[in-house]
């Protein structure tokens, strides 16, 4: 079965939390929507819990593994001196494994938005059936659009539960939030009650406003995003740093977490990105590393964002060869036009 809370507070809990939040800035009948879309995301958390552990019971039987209680236990061998069967358990078959995949996927935006002047193009690339990762565009009032980037630690189905958690926490707040800084300081406090004991969720948060030709970012955790500018040379991180999601109370994460205003110039180009690119090894185990995903994107910052996010792409499995995906990846690439 998938892990249960060690500690703080079930999925009824949340949304009573979330409710006494919503009551001080949206109607009624706004409240009840937004439980809506909360009790949606339980449900379907759930049918990836239900559908992979299924699936994983009846892999394990029809390996000869003993099924007790929802316990698994390996075959007792036949020879004493015979070593158990020490093959690794599936976690499914490949019909109810697409299934936990598709429910996530569908969770993750289908394309990138149309933002006047602006070029942006995205890729998730998953390390299992489900994943700790997760990217979104989220309309705000005035015309902005918010950008997440974010990544639950651990993988497969407990960083997926937490993903999307922090979707449907992060979507409601951010609708009726008006400050960066604020919204990540409320999906903190809405979000660390329910994590499992010892996850916590890296997310860089981004407020894009097309007419004023600005960013705000807010960092909680997450790696900074690098920038090229035609007018320099080189590539630059945008150094904005803080604490990660779940980890710290709503007082200490306020006090640590700040914001940074980008102007943004003709030609500038972002690339956000979570740790499976950089750590992503190859045979000899050395990671693609953040100078290759500088070159990489350097090399390709003048072309549009879909060829640069392909080329970066590229790059890392050129790095990997043939060595197995160990976590999920996720590039981002913004053009200002």
């Amino acid at each position: 079965m998938a892990p249960k809370p060690t500690g703080g507070y079930s999925f009824d809990e949340l949304e009573k939390e979330v409710r006494r939040y919503l009551s001080d800035v949206a109607h009624e009948g706004d409240v009840s929507q937004a439980l809506k879309e909360i009790q949606a995301a339980a449900e379907k958390v759930r049918k990836i819990t239900k559908s992979i552990t299924r699936a994983s019971l009846t892999r394990a039987a029809k390996a000869g593994f003993e099924i007790s209680g929802g316990v698994v236990r390996e075959p007792a061998a036949s020879d004493p001196h015979q070593a158990p069967d020490a093959r690794p358990l599936l976690t499914g078959d490949e019909g109810e494994s697409q299934k936990a995949h598709s429910v996530q996927a569908n969770l993750l935006p289908s394309a990138p938005p149309s933002l006047p002047g602006f070029d942006i193009a995205a890729l998730y690339r998953f390390c299992h059936e489900v994943g700790g990762d997760y990217f979104d565009f989220i309309p705000l009032p005035d015309g902005r659009t918010a950008l997440v980037v974010a990544d639950a630690s651990g993988k497969g189905v407990p960083a997926a539960m937490v993903m999307v958690m922090l979707r449907s926490i992060l979507r409601l707040v951010a609708a009726n939030a008006h400050d960066p800084v604020e919204t990540l300081v409320h999906t903190n406090r809405l979000l660390m009650p329910d994590m499992l004991r010892g996850m916590f969720v890296t997310a860089l948060y981004v407020v894009i406003d097309p007419v004023a030709r600005e960013m705000v970012l807010v960092n909680a955790g997450h790696y900074p995003p690098i920038i090229w500018r035609p007018r320099l040379s080189g590539t630059r991180v945008v150094n904005i740093r803080g604490p990660a999601l779940g980890l710290l109370d709503t007082q200490r994460f306020a006090a640590n977490i700040s914001r940074k205003t980008l102007a943004l110039e003709p030609g500038d180009c972002l690339c956000f990105y979570t740790d499976g690119v950089p750590e992503a090894k190859n045979l000899l185990g050395e990671e693609f590393g953040e100078r290759r995903l500088a070159r990489a994107f350097r090399d390709h910052a003048t072309q549009p964002a879909q060829k640069i996010v392909d080329a970066i792409v590229a790059a890392v499995d050129a790095h990997s060869e043939e060595t197995p995906q160990h976590d999920d990846i996720t590039v981002l690439a913004m053009r200002v036009l």
